[in-house]
């Protein structure tokens, strides 16, 4: 996988999987990613074809129960919109939200 090649979809639909299956191992034990992006989603080579995808930085992650009391002073790159009203709280589907965004693009 090389910048600017186009990428197959068995590809993509793995690193879906991969990455929302991990996504949700965060989000079960209480932890939210908080700020995803495509540079935080790694792509480790297994075999020609088959890549290994990981989820990458996660400082800005507090354990969920803190962040849904937390008003944040700093809006994540790929927040979804309802982030823009000031008493929003940040929660799992954000990052789902965050997820999907660094699928399309």
């Amino acid at each position: 996988m090389l910048v600017g090649e186009p990428v197959e979809a068995r590809v993509l639909r793995s690193m879906l999987f991969q990455t929302l299956s991990a996504l949700a191992a965060c989000h079960a034990a209480g932890v939210l990613h908080g700020n995803l992006a495509p540079y935080r989603v790694l792509a480790s080579p297994l075999a020609p074809g088959q890549y290994r995808f990981r989820l990458t930085d996660f400082s800005f992650s507090p354990p969920e129960d803190e962040r849904a009391s937390l008003a944040m002073s700093v809006r994540p790159s790929r927040s979804p919109p309802e982030m823009d009203v000031p008493a929003a709280s940040f929660g799992p589907k954000s990052d789902v939200w965050s997820l999907a965004s660094v699928f399309v693009e």
